[in-house]
Formats: structure tokens, sequence, C-alpha cells
């Protein structure tokens, strides 16, 4: 599994949009470890409309099942669902520390999209 996080430092969860950090962690795990870990920078991340950005950001990230991040636009996330990709937002700073709970299960820590609601929601 290959696990996204975007990021303006390489170590810390972007604060604003997750298509707008400047680079994206993509994080390897296999059960609940992370394997490895590679550095992305956001081909989009100067695109000046949303519009713009989210198609690029999906190319960009096509093979990662998960995208964790701060904020994400509604619309990219139904466009990410209907891709088969699970978008969840989280408060944790540390990028490592957030994949590192999400694979521990530890779903008190995420908020995920809830389609029905159109909305993210806390997980329980």
């Amino acid at each position: 599994m290959k696990i996204a996080v975007s990021s303006d430092d390489k170590v810390t969860v972007h604060k604003g949009h997750f298509g707008e950090g400047k680079y994206f962690l993509i994080f390897l795990a296999e059960g609940n470890v992370p394997l490895a870990e590679e550095v992305r920078e956001n081909r989009s991340a100067g695109a000046r409309k949303h519009g713009e950005r989210a198609p690029k950001v999906m190319e960009q990230l096509q093979d990662c099942e998960v995208l964790i991040g701060r904020s994400m636009g509604r619309h990219s996330v139904s466009k990410l669902v209907a891709k088969g990709k699970v978008p969840l937002l989280t408060q944790i700073a540390s990028a490592f520390e957030a994949v590192q709970a999400y694979l521990n299960g530890e779903r008190n820590r995420f908020w995920g999209w809830d389609e029905d609601q159109g909305r993210f929601v806390k997980l329980e």
C-alpha cells in the first residue's frame, strides 16, 4: 500500500489544502510498518486555480491508495473517492506519525469522507 502525505518541509503535514503542499511524502507500507519513503515535488503547487490543480495531483498520485492532509476540497475529494482513493484529514503535525497512526488503526485521529453527507466526518 502507498500512502501520500502533503508537506511543505518534508516532515510535517501541510496546514492548507492537500494539493497546495510543496511535496508529497510517499510511504510504502506493509501491515502496520512504513517500509520506505519517497519525496515527490508537487508539480501542481504553482497552479493558481483549484480546478487546474486537482487533475494534476490525481495524476501524480495515481499509485497511492490513501491520501492524508489537513484540508481537502469537496470537489476534489469526490473525484478521489470515485477513483478508489481514501482521503483522510488529521490534525497530527508529523507526517510519519500520521502514517503510523493510520497503520496502527487509530481511526479516532482522522476524519474520513462520507459521500452521503458530502463532508468529512470524525472516524471512530
